[in-house]
């Protein structure tokens, strides 16, 4: 694979050169020693989220100081920013539930 053809611009040039023999970067060394550990499968609904940042809610007027203001929307990472991996196939939605109202308890006749 050249280096100029392959879409994940952060991959160790010529890691992957030779296909005869499966090489792993160490990132996808701890990410699949964690799942190892986590009991995951490599085909769950994995979602990977940047936490740690600010975004600017405020319409700046024409000709605003750009120094100490940012633009609406803007978003800004902070330096202790992280990253979140969660498995949505493992922590599904459920609502609460109210528990069962027993008639005794009401006073009603059923």
């Amino acid at each position: 694979m050249n280096i100029e053809d392959d879409v994940n611009q952060y991959r160790t040039p010529g890691l992957y050169d030779d296909p005869t023999v499966h090489k792993q970067s160490p990132l996808e060394r701890v990410i699949l020693s964690m799942f190892e550990k986590l009991n995951w499968e490599l085909d769950d609904d994995i979602e990977i989220t940047i936490s740690g940042s600010q975004t600017s809610g405020i319409e700046q007027p024409e000709g605003y100081n750009k120094k100490w203001a940012t633009p609406f929307g803007e978003v800004k990472y902070n330096h202790d920013a992280f990253i979140v991996i969660q498995n949505r196939d493992r922590s599904p939605y459920t609502p609460s539930v109210p528990p069962p109202v027993d008639s005794e308890q009401t006073g009603e006749n059923a």
